[in-house]
């Protein structure tokens, strides 16, 4: 009869020593083997796991092509991962609205509406069921427009800075949620 054994490891994103860019819950993850397992604590930056989470959800989840060159991947697997890519010249709003029971979001809101810079994308949300051992169920909605006109002052800043600032609910400059450059 073999054992099984838990351990439980954790690491917090953000860059080494920036308490700023930290999420608030550290991510945990718990493996079960019926062998010894060497657990160690690491930290990663928000966009490595911005990058993760997008490369999970093209290689696992639904793409849709919402306008030219913009779209949305969303991932159902656990929860949901939505993620929206921007490889047009132009700014896109992507309005993601998300209804259900028992869930909750990365966004800390159902409904976000977020600008992304050309060549770029942005994890919209991570939605999770919400208390452990109760049913839970989601569904979404998302919609886009674009515009060639950047917002004003978008010379004169950096295009995640810029992109930062058309963001409801708002964001960090780098977080999870930030617009990354693909």
């Amino acid at each position: 009869m073999s054992r099984s054994r838990s351990s439980v490891s954790s690491a917090s994103f953000g860059r080494s020593g920036d308490s700023e860019s930290l999420l608030a819950v550290p991510f945990v993850t718990l493996f079960h083997s019926s062998h010894a397992v060497t657990v160690r604590q690491t930290s990663v930056s928000a966009e490595t796991v911005a990058r993760a989470l997008w490369a999970r959800a093209q290689a696992g989840g639904n793409l849709y092509n919402i306008v030219s060159k913009v779209a949305v991947y969303s991932l159902h697997d656990c929860g949901m991962v939505v993620v929206a890519v921007n490889r047009s010249m132009a700014y896109a709003e992507v309005t993601l609205s998300v209804s259900g029971e028992n869930i909750t979001s990365t966004r800390g809101a159902m409904h976000s509406v977020d600008t992304v810079a050309p060549g770029s994308f942005q994890v919209l949300a991570v939605v999770s069921q919400a208390i452990g051992g109760m049913s839970y169920s989601f569904s979404t909605k998302f919609s886009c427009q674009t515009t060639l006109m950047p917002f004003v002052g978008a010379l004169l800043q950096s295009r995640a800075a810029a992109s930062a600032s058309k963001h409801r609910p708002p964001i960090a400059v780098q977080s999870l949620h930030a617009v990354y450059t693909l």
